[in-house]
């Protein structure tokens, strides 16, 4: 993806901007303060280095997560953050734009067989029968925003 994003750029002639891939387990590769926004999707694991990463004085970091709310509330209040707003919405609705890409999401939530197999095609079915949403092919979700800033 980055190798996409990367001729995208030469492309588009925009110098001014980098991609780069890290593990939100080390530490990240950015010098200290170096960010006025964050967007974070990846969980509370990435939350430990934002404080670092971000210039005090009012910088944000927002995300869009799924689960371990009392996680991401604790990491965010140990790494100094304020004005912790969080924004749950417990009927979030993810829409599919065909049966396949169905399949392959539903085959990744653990527990679930591998509804791309021809062999659980008949279950996979009645999945399809389960999850229609206002006519489209979907499911709900709990989901919460949240938004925090870093202080002087």
């Amino acid at each position: 993806m980055i190798n996409i994003a990367q001729r995208l750029l030469i492309q588009e002639q925009t110098p001014n901007l980098q991609f780069v891939w890290s593990s939100t387990k080390e530490l990240l590769p950015f010098a200290n303060h170096q960010f006025d926004l964050i967007y974070d999707r990846r969980g509370p694991t990435s939350i430990l280095n934002h404080s670092r990463i971000l210039r005090p004085g009012g910088a944000t970091v927002f995300g869009i997560h799924s689960g371990a709310l009392d996680k991401v509330r604790e990491r965010l209040e140990a790494n100094g953050f304020i004005h912790i707003e969080i924004e749950e919405f417990h009927d979030a609705v993810s829409y599919f734009p065909d049966e396949k890409e169905f399949a392959k999401f539903i085959s990744g939530i653990p527990g679930n067989p591998d509804y791309t197999d021809l062999k659980n095609g008949k279950e996979l079915e009645n999945k399809f029968k389960a999850h229609v949403i206002y006519g489209r092919l979907g499911i709900r979700e709990y989901r919460y925003i949240w938004k925090a800033k870093k202080p002087e």
